[in-house]
């Protein structure tokens, strides 16, 4: 997301801050819900196309009348950037030691300083894991974009230079940059979606039309002033694009890719339009239009941490109905286009415009200032600095939501697969399959293992987010590849007992007590037909016959209990007392019913193929009820329905049958 740079020293053109407005207001309402707009994220596009516009259109202006410096280029980037930049980061990160957990206040730290490094990208990709905290829940999730752009301005301006000065070439060079990234991002978008979303490689193409679109215009200056009916034309087409962008793109298509030139084209053209555009000039260049691109930077700055603290207060200590939290997040985001209005007026203004220090002074000072800001976030998100929120009491519930012991992230949406093991000296092995409701087992087998020397050894083929059904899928994952990988695993002749189980029902029919969640399963990227999945069904049955059949054992794992009233989360206030007592058990009878007719699904398997059936409800519940804490009140679970190490160690006694050599 550029900053707000209306005047610069190419000729200012109202209609490129009402381009800037439409794209920051598509983004901050699809923050507030996609409903409203399913495709706003591709706001972020359009703002790369401004940016490598109008920044690229500088550094060629000038270059051509031979006053271009790297030192003025980075002051005036830093002047313009930094003053926002660092007040949102230091307001984040006051609220954040006031209201945030010990956990959530570490990781915001870290923000901090990947956002005050311009290195946010990189950590937002490295973070993507099946237990990484919800991207709705990041406050500065959004600071990934402006990561992209500082990256490539720290080499662009150079590569111009060596250009200009060399070849004059600079259309095929921006050309052949422009085809490399977005073959990059279209090649790599399916098996690699996380990377090519926040790679400044896979991202560099859209800042690259808006600095082809600059060059050209610079050189012929036929876009500069078009025919009144080419013009038209060009805003027509390029508003129409835009518009198909934001309401017909949505989540779950693979993004950037092939769809991003939706946007990145729309842009390209409403500017190529040129100021007498029909749209250029009765919509975007209006007054209205203008004032919210002036603040476009520091709104699309603010709106974010805004809307995801408040939607943490809600969650914690001032709820609000379902059918008024659109209301809310609107009167949210409404807040923070006032918080944006006095940053651009009362900050970046002032900053901008004050004489009595030389740009080269202003902008040594708010570096020092962001490298403090950077040192800061890295001093606290290595728990040298403590929030609010650090007592014994609370630190003893936070553990609980981070206490899992599986490496979850090698096997979470990518196509390539790891197999992790505990070897014991038997040659035998048992292989678990699954999703995370698999891999919480994992710590109770090791210790098994360690107790039983006798005992198989174990390998774990797991996926997080994939149910073991063959065909099935959901959006973003690699289900169908992970279901041919681990069937292959289990055919290995030293795999002597195979243990499948899911989180069954949560792809079928949502969690328990939220039945009415959306199904999350497809197939060839649409949802599934009951054909489709009463076939996947059948073609497990098929596998699970085949390894019986071979002299296997298998063993069809059922679902274990699960219950919003399990979660430690829900004891947090971040203003008030703990609540312990939110921690409640679960009816046994009713939850039965809510697992039947899966469970009852595997039972025919099992009876058809000689499969045993496993009824962790059996395990984990007393004979009415099952518990959200042990006796002494530690909750068992990490969350809503993830069994914590020492409960599965304690509970799961039926892993000693399945791992003895038979």
């Amino acid at each position: 997301m550029p900053p707000n740079r209306s005047h610069t020293s190419l000729d200012y053109r109202p209609d490129i801050d009402g381009l800037r407005a439409i794209a920051v207001l598509a983004v901050v309402l699809y923050h507030v819900s996609p409903a409203l707009i399913p495709g706003g994220f591709a706001g972020v596009d359009i703002f790369f196309v401004i940016s490598g516009f109008l920044i690229s259109g500088i550094i060629l202006k000038e270059l051509q009348q031979g006053s271009f410096s790297f030192a003025g280029f980075y002051a005036r980037r830093v002047i313009r950037i930094f003053p926002a930049l660092i007040l949102v980061l230091a307001a984040s990160g006051m609220f954040g030691f006031f209201a945030l957990l010990p956990g959530e206040f570490h990781a915001l730290m870290k923000h901090i300083a990947g956002g005050a490094a311009f290195v946010s990208n990189f950590i937002l990709w490295r973070e993507v894991s099946y237990f990484d905290t919800a991207a709705h829940l990041k406050p500065l999730l959004h600071l990934w974009s402006l990561s992209i752009e500082e990256q490539f301005y720290i080499g662009w301006p150079l590569l111009l230079v060596l250009i200009t000065k060399r070849t004059r070439r600079v259309m095929l060079t921006i050309g052949i940059v422009l085809t490399v990234s977005f073959l990059a991002n279209v090649i790599l978008v399916k098996r690699f979606p996380s990377f090519t979303f926040y790679s400044a490689i896979t991202r560099m193409w859209e800042l690259l039309i808006g600095a082809a679109l600059a060059r050209f215009s610079l050189s012929s200056g036929r876009f500069r002033s078009p025919e009144p009916s080419v013009s038209h034309s060009l805003s027509l087409l390029g508003g129409l694009l835009i518009a198909a962008a934001f309401f017909f793109l949505k989540d779950g298509k693979q993004f950037p890719g092939w769809w991003a030139l939706l946007p990145t084209a729309g842009a390209a053209l409403v500017i190529g339009a040129g100021p007498r555009g029909w749209i250029n000039r009765w919509v975007l260049s209006s007054p209205v239009c203008v004032l919210v691109g002036l603040i476009s930077y520091p709104l699309y700055l603010w709106h974010w941490p805004v809307l995801v603290f408040s939607q943490l207060l809600i969650k914690s200590d001032f709820p609000v109905p379902a059918d008024q939290l659109t209301l809310f997040r609107l009167g949210a985001a409404a807040f923070s286009g006032f918080l944006a209005w006095g940053t651009w007026r009362f900050l970046e203004m002032p900053v901008r415009h004050f004489e009595r220090i030389p740009r080269s002074g202003k902008a040594y000072r708010l570096a020092a200032v962001m490298t403090v800001m950077a040192l800061f976030g890295l001093l606290a998100s290595n728990r040298f600095i403590q929030p609010r929120l650090s007592t014994p009491s609370t630190l003893a519930i936070a553990r609980a939501t981070v206490d899992w012991d599986y490496n979850s992230q090698d096997n979470y949406m990518t196509p390539k697969f790891v197999l992790h093991e505990i070897r014991s000296p038997s040659k035998q092995v048992v292989l678990f399959v699954g999703d995370s409701h698999i891999e919480q087992y994992w710590p109770a087998v090791t210790a098994a293992i360690q107790k039983t020397p006798s005992a198989a050894s174990a390998a774990f083929a797991t996926s997080g987010g994939c149910i073991p059904l063959p065909g099935l899928n959901e959006s973003g994952f690699y289900c169908p590849q992970f279901n041919n990988w681990w069937s292959t695993q289990a055919d290995a002749a030293n795999v002597s007992t195979v243990v499948i189980g899911a989180d069954w029902e949560s792809y079928f029919s949502g969690a328990y007590s939220e039945q009415a969640a959306a199904p999350l399963l497809n197939v060839n990227g649409g949802s599934a037909s009951p054909l489709e999945i009463e076939k996947a069904w059948t073609d497990f049955e098929a596998t699970v016959g085949r390894l019986v059949h071979s002299g296997k054992r298998v063993f069809l794992l059922a679902s274990h209990p699960t219950s919003p009233t399990f979660d430690p989360h829900i004891v947090f206030h971040r203003f008030r007392n703990l609540e312990p007592s939110k921690l409640q058990p679960l009816d046994k009878a009713a939850f039965n019913r809510f697992i039947a007719p899966i469970q009852d699904r595997l039972l025919l398997i099992s009876n058809r193929t000689g499969a045993i059936l496993i009824r962790p409800v059996e395990v984990f519940c007393d004979r009415d009820f099952c518990p959200a804490t042990d006796r002494a009140g530690t909750p068992l679970y990490k969350d809503t329905n993830h069994l914590r190490p020492f409960a599965v160690i304690r509970r799961a006694g039926f892993l000693a049958d399945i791992l003895t050599v038979p």
